[in-house]
């Protein structure tokens, strides 16, 4: 099938609970995904959403996941490992028991899932589908393994050995991995990564809020710019529409923020999807502002010609 409509999710730790509002007004609204793409915790909410085609059914395993489980118990430390405090594979094993996806594979999947990593020993990008025969638990263990927190994953392939990290390093918000898949023309991507919004003196924060700014600062910041000008996109005549929730004020492990995240996304993601009476509308090329509000930018973004936009709500 062509013309097929790709939904990318970026990573952006709790923020992530963004991408089920985002997918949950799209689907209220026409635009279903043929495929999903993401990265870290996008990459759990694509393989949810690949599973049940139900964005309804992914809102209400999530908050039941978060109310009944504490922060401490997702966690597996791993005090003698060199390359990291904590193993992704206890959190993946609890959110795949819970979701319904122990043993499974992608080919068990209704709707096909790209699920993107890092190879720390090659720096190259990997990503996992159905043609990588792998259970879906062990491409997210290596998917959400952020350098430092989360050990690598090992993973052997043919005569390599991989050291697999989160796929955010490479591509926090994959839409070159959409652009790449055959038959893509359409790509809505919920990308959660700063903006440019104001959030302050960073001379006066603390180190985890520097640390957080300047991990924004080298993932979607620059890398959305970069790789929205491969050439695939003007090639492939790909209609490319990001949207950023602006959920910038959040502090990445804050659970109990999750409800107000969805509100304020959906919220978002209601505004934006209202300005068009149907899906072609809205992937036509904006040759003016649809928005017009005073807290919401759009801006035209890559190649001249290419049509791609994104829209950032900072209110």
């Amino acid at each position: 099938m062509q013309n097929k409509l790709a939904l990318v999710l970026s990573g952006g730790f709790v923020k992530g609970a963004a991408h089920i509002s985002v997918a949950e007004e799209m689907y209220k609204r026409g635009y279903v995904p043929d495929i999903f793409v993401g990265t870290s915790i996008g990459a759990i909410f694509s393989v949810l959403l690949g599973l049940y085609n139900d964005p309804k059914t992914v809102k209400e395993i999530s908050l039941k996941f978060v109310k009944e489980h504490i922060w401490p118990q997702l966690l597996s430390f791993d005090f003698f490992s060199k390359a990291g405090l904590i193993e992704a594979k206890a959190t993946v094993k609890l959110i795949a028991k819970e979701a319904g996806f122990t043993g499974k594979t992608f080919e068990a999947l209704k709707k096909p899932v790209y699920v993107t990593a890092t190879d720390l020993n090659s720096g190259k990008q990997i990503v996992f589908s159905k043609e990588s025969n792998i259970l879906l638990t062990e491409a997210l263990e290596a998917s959400i393994s952020f350098p430092v927190i989360f050990k690598p994953k090992k993973m052997d392939v043919g005569n390599k050995t991989l050291a697999l990290a989160d796929g955010g390093i490479r591509e926090n918000c994959p839409i070159s991995v959409a652009a790449r898949i055959s038959g893509v023309k359409q790509i809505i991507a919920c990308d959660l990564g700063y903006c440019g919004q104001v959030k302050g003196d960073f001379n006066k924060k603390n180190i985890m809020d520097v640390f957080m700014q300047c991990l924004d600062l080298t993932t979607s910041f620059s890398q959305i710019n970069r790789y929205i000008n491969d050439d695939a996109f003007l090639r492939n005549k790909i209609s490319v529409r990001i949207i950023n929730p602006g959920i910038f004020d959040v502090h990445p492990f804050d659970f109990k923020e999750i409800p107000s995240i969805m509100d304020r996304a959906a919220k978002t993601a209601r505004f934006i999807f209202s300005k068009f009476k149907k899906p072609d509308n809205f992937f036509k090329y904006w040759s003016s502002d649809p928005f017009n509000k005073e807290y919401m930018t759009m801006e035209h973004i890559g190649k001249k010609g290419t049509n791609a936009f994104q829209v950032v709500d900072f209110g």
